[in-house]
């Protein structure tokens, strides 16, 4: 008689079997995630591109230093808000959030809680923002920018 002491050929073939499925397990689930995602992240980018603000008017009145803000915004989707930032030649202040979406045309002033942390800010700037699946606010790459009138 024989004495074998290896693996039979169905043993093995199953062995290399069960290992292919396990990796293509291991794959799927790395490939879901990534694909699953960056899906967000592109429904994201495609509202921020369909969606333009344009600021129309940016008056600050130097003695108060109180700001309006006229503000037009094109585009179908509905924003989670706004980052307005007010900067002058010397700082620039932090990003003010004004939550919300811009209805057509909007104007921002101290009576709806607008403030700018400077005293006499020479421009401004503006992005719109939408909210992840987690609630946190990504900004879109367009901005809008103006010079500030002082009046």
């Amino acid at each position: 008689m024989y004495n074998k002491k290896g693996l039979s050929t169905v043993v093995t073939t199953l062995i290399i079997i069960l290992l292919v499925l396990v990796a293509i397990g291991i794959i799927w689930v790395v490939v879901r995630n990534v694909i699953t995602g960056s899906g967000e992240q592109i429904d994201i980018n495609t509202k921020c591109v369909t969606t333009n603000l344009e600021i129309n008017t940016a008056r600050c009145t130097a003695a108060t230093g109180a700001c309006t803000l006229s503000v037009n915004k094109v585009g179908g989707y509905t924003l989670d808000g706004v980052k307005i930032i007010y900067s002058s030649s010397t700082a620039s202040g932090t990003a003010i959030d004004q939550p919300g979406d811009i209805v057509v045309s909007m104007t921002y002033s101290p009576a709806s809680g607008l403030t700018t942390p400077l005293t006499v800010p020479t421009n401004v700037r503006l992005a719109g923002y939408f909210n992840d699946a987690t609630g946190v606010a990504i900004s879109c790459p367009q901005v809008s920018e103006m010079n500030v009138t002082l009046v």
